[in-house]
């Protein structure tokens, strides 16, 4: 308990943690005036993507190829989107779309680190960033929720925390977004991502089981569609926000923990089926009924 009581008190003593809040709090703020004023959409990923690249920049902990790596992601998501749509069948074609942004945001870990480590972030950011784009177009205000929730699951799992402070700080403020109506949280979606399994990857490299549990932490935002969380009206966003919030809990405590990769695995997937099945079981009388 003590030493949880100690974890806080360091993330509110950190200068990059309070500019990643700042920061997003004032583009939200922006964002919520344009919105009102001129009836234009909220986005949401890139006040997060920015905050948490600020913060970085001004912790001086901002490699120059993850900013390169960002940009080319969103490219590619927006060429992927365009070619392919946005469905459930269109994600191995946005995943290769993905790869060129993957590869930068991989060599933006530090020297010394791995290939192993690298190629994992290729995999992951390549395989789970279309998924989540599909569940950030069909609820985007459930999505920004869903996104805080797995920032803290990283900040808890990995045992080297500054760079995942200052993404829980953008995180965190950045789930205000949810009260927008005329929020997107698509556009942005591909950087996001990237920026996030960078984050779990430099934070978590110490702990091979901290690494496949801070990915892991990312949830229902990839496994929502898996769960054939098919149209806008099948879904109950309190049940997924809950069971997404006890399957963090879960990957990032106890898998997370673990020295094993092998074991952080299994333990992950285990947990990840029985989310699946229970978020199909919670939506299952909503995709009964005629479109």
């Amino acid at each position: 308990m003590l030493r949880r009581v100690n974890d806080v008190t360091d993330v509110l003593r950190d200068s990059g943690f309070w500019t990643a809040v700042t920061v997003a709090a004032v583009l939200l703020a922006v964002g919520a005036v344009r919105a009102r004023v001129h009836g234009t959409v909220m986005l949401y990923a890139p006040v997060v993507v920015a905050a948490t690249a600020i913060g970085l920049l001004t912790s001086h902990l901002l490699p120059a190829p993850l900013v390169v790596g960002g940009v080319l992601l969103e490219g590619g998501a927006f060429v992927g989107g365009a070619m392919v749509g946005g469905t459930i069948g269109s994600v191995p074609g946005r995943s290769v779309c993905l790869v060129p942004g993957a590869l930068v945001v991989a060599a933006a870990l530090p020297d010394g680190f791995s290939f192993t480590l690298r190629a994992v972030v290729v995999i992951a950011i390549t395989l789970s960033a279309p998924l989540v784009a599909v569940t950030a177009a069909r609820d985007p205000q459930l999505t920004a929720l869903l996104v805080a929730v797995s920032a803290v699951g990283v900040y808890v799992c990995v045992p080297d925390t500054e760079q995942a402070e200052i993404l829980l700080g953008a995180a965190l403020v950045g789930a205000g977004a949810a009260s927008s109506h005329r929020l997107r949280a698509v556009v942005g979606i591909g950087a996001l991502i990237g920026v996030y399994t960078w984050t779990v990857a430099v934070g978590g490299h110490a702990r091979d089981g901290a690494v496949v549990g801070g990915l892991a932490c990312l949830g229902m935002l990839v496994l929502a569609p898996i769960a054939a969380w098919r149209r806008t009206g099948d879904r109950r966003p309190g049940a997924i926000l809950l069971v997404h919030a006890a399957l963090v809990a879960f990957v990032a405590r106890v898998a997370g923990v673990r020295d094993s990769a092998a074991a952080a695995t299994l333990l992950a997937l285990a947990a990840a089926a029985v989310a699946v099945a229970t978020a199909a079981l919670l939506t299952a009388s909503y995709r009964r009924r005629p479109p």
